[in-house]
């Protein structure tokens, strides 16, 4: 179980990483250089992306608080 953790740590770390990307370079297209339309299109993906980001952030999270719970009790077995 450890290691499936640290897997999808390791898995959502990049992942938050990339959508931080994604969603910073769509911020910077929406602002001033997109018709109306496009526009209100491209405001709604970057709500759905920043709700999206925020659960693997959530995520990312409470994995940490298990696994800092897990070696304050000395049950980490990596060391």
């Amino acid at each position: 179980m450890q290691k499936s953790r640290q897997l999808r740590r390791a898995k959502l770390a990049e992942g938050i990483a990339r959508k931080r990307r994604s969603l910073y370079a769509m911020k910077i297209v929406t602002q001033d250089k997109l018709p109306t339309g496009l526009r209100e299109r491209h405001a709604s993906l970057i709500q759905e992306m920043t709700e999206e980001l925020q659960k693997m952030e959530v995520e990312f999270h409470e994995l940490n608080v298990q696994q800092i719970r897990e070696e304050l009790k000395g049950g980490r077995s990596d060391l």
